[in-house]
């Protein structure tokens, strides 16, 4: 059972079954977690077959609904370990933003949902992650450059969440230049 939202994104004291939300478009939460490695490389996960949004298409690293009265922070930790097999700590997760998400798989489905990102930076390789292979059909690291890339041709094997990428890629663009520049400061000195 999931939340179902107001307008304004609060709490409307109804809920409802994910197929419903789904079915009448109802506004609900989610939560998307996005793994960097040690290498600088994102993690992105291809979308089992048999999802209905977005099927076996590549996707952002960990995702997933919120369930009726979960926590923001809560549902991101119980998704890495159902989706991805990682047990991380609360202190682990970097909060990025809040997007509005829309989607409509043309048959059944509509997403109207408000997700919180979150950045978990965790020396991992592909051999320690244990997905779930009922919604993942495989896993793979890609720099942000390569994803960038992807967005900037509109790759039709990504799954479109635009905004969200575009975010991203600015805040890790960011990131690299207060690093590079923190780099050069130091050797300078």
């Amino acid at each position: 059972m999931l939340d179902v939202l107001n307008n304004d994104g609060s709490i409307s004291g109804k809920i409802a079954s994910r197929e419903e939300v789904h079915r009448k478009g109802l506004h609900h939460r989610t939560v998307h977690i996005w793994v960097l490695n040690s290498k600088g490389e994102l993690l992105l996960q291809k979308r089992s077959a048999q999802k209905e949004v977005f099927p076996g298409l590549w996707d952002i690293s960990c995702a997933g609904h919120l369930s009726t009265g979960d926590s923001s922070i809560s549902g991101a930790l119980r998704e890495l370990k159902e989706e991805l097999g990682l047990d991380v700590r609360e202190t682990e997760l970097r909060f990025l933003f809040t997007v509005p998400g829309n989607y409509f798989n043309g048959h059944n489905i509509v997403e109207n949902e408000t997700t919180d990102v979150y950045l978990l930076e965790k020396p991992v390789s592909s051999e320690e992650i244990i997905f779930n292979k009922e919604e993942i059909d495989q896993i793979k690291f890609i720099t942000a450059a390569q994803l960038k890339r992807l967005i900037q041709e509109k790759d039709p094997d990504l799954a479109g969440h635009d905004k969200e990428y575009l975010q991203l890629m600015d805040i890790l663009e960011d990131w690299d230049n207060k690093f590079y520049n923190q780099a050069n400061i130091s050797t300078v000195r």
